[in-house]
């Protein structure tokens, strides 16, 4: 492996050294989850700690060791533990967690568990037919780690395994470095990225000022814009309205609809969520309620 291994205490503290394998969709600015301004406000501290796991991760990291061992199995080849990061010796801003190292085939291994609704997003067995952010995920290991080839084991639904074979390709290869080169350059520099969504608009100036505008003609056509098109999202949602009565009716206590094959096309479920009662708690208990109040600013975006 042409890299260098280091042992980091906290995975989670290696985000401030450069930008991992599982970033890569979003350094390229094409993950709809998270923009190129939301990693940078990540890497430079200034989005939060990340939420804890949910099941589907926790139950993910814990069938990880299976998978692995079955993806040794398929391939007659041992899999090593990675060290928690492994670092570009040529690319120092590019590190990667390797869920496991081939070292007889010179190979990434990667494990990954999916919702068997998902998995149609998987291809034929043995093929690279897999997610483009999986894609980009092994090519970045495999620029880290020097390796030409990347095993990936998806198991889907809890009881469908299944084997992919990701080559090096240059050419991607290439691109990525250069876009990874540039997100860091930005990191670096402290220069955010564009704002590229209104969730980035949100992050990006959270706080209003006491001051005035004025609007330049172009944005005057993009308020007539928009206010169309609230227009037609209303006039849509009436419509809509009706299909989703009789879509309820048809369901009934039912919480799932599926198609013949058993492919989940919408749900119903029952939720439950605690509140705390603050004004009965200000009540009986002003001193309490005092020490754990919170005050929290947003902004309202309003047409006049």
């Amino acid at each position: 492996m042409n890299a260098q291994l280091n042992i980091a205490p906290e995975v989670t503290k290696d985000r401030h050294l450069g930008v991992g394998a599982s970033e890569a969709l979003a350094y390229c600015g094409k993950d709809p989850r998270c923009s190129r301004l939301q990693l940078y406000l990540r890497k430079v501290g200034a989005a939060g700690e990340r939420p804890d796991e949910d099941q589907r991760q926790m139950w993910g990291h814990r069938l990880e060791p299976v998978v692995r061992d079955w993806l040794a199995e398929e391939l007659n080849a041992p899999i090593v533990p990675s060290p928690p990061r492994v670092t570009s010796a040529e690319h120092p801003f590019m590190f990667a967690h390797l869920d496991g190292d081939i070292p007889s085939l010179r190979a990434v291994a990667e494990i990954k568990t999916s919702d068997k609704f998902l998995a149609q997003e998987f291809g034929e067995v043995g093929t690279d037919e897999i997610p483009i952010r999986y894609v980009l995920q092994c090519t970045h290991s495999m620029i880290v780690t020097g390796y030409r080839i990347a095993h990936l084991a998806a198991l889907i639904g809890g009881n469908d395994a299944r084997r992919y074979v990701i080559e090096y390709d240059e050419q991607l290869a290439t691109s990525l470095v250069a876009r990874a080169a540039d997100f860091w350059r930005h990191v670096e520099n402290r220069i955010e990225p564009e704002v590229v969504n209104l969730h980035d608009a949100d992050k990006r100036w959270p706080l209003s000022r006491d001051r005035e505008v004025v609007a330049t003609p172009e944005i005057i056509l993009s308020l007539e814009a928009l206010k169309e098109a609230r227009d037609e999202i209303k006039a849509w949602e009436a419509s809509a309205e009706p299909h989703e009565l009789t879509i309820k009716k048809f369901l009934g206590d039912a919480d799932c609809l599926t198609d013949a094959r058993g492919k989940r096309l919408a749900s119903w479920k029952s939720q439950t969520r605690e509140t705390l009662d603050l004004k009965a708690l200000s009540a009986d208990h002003p001193e309490i309620a005092a020490e754990y109040k919170r005050v929290s600013s947003f902004r309202v975006f309003r047409i006049k």
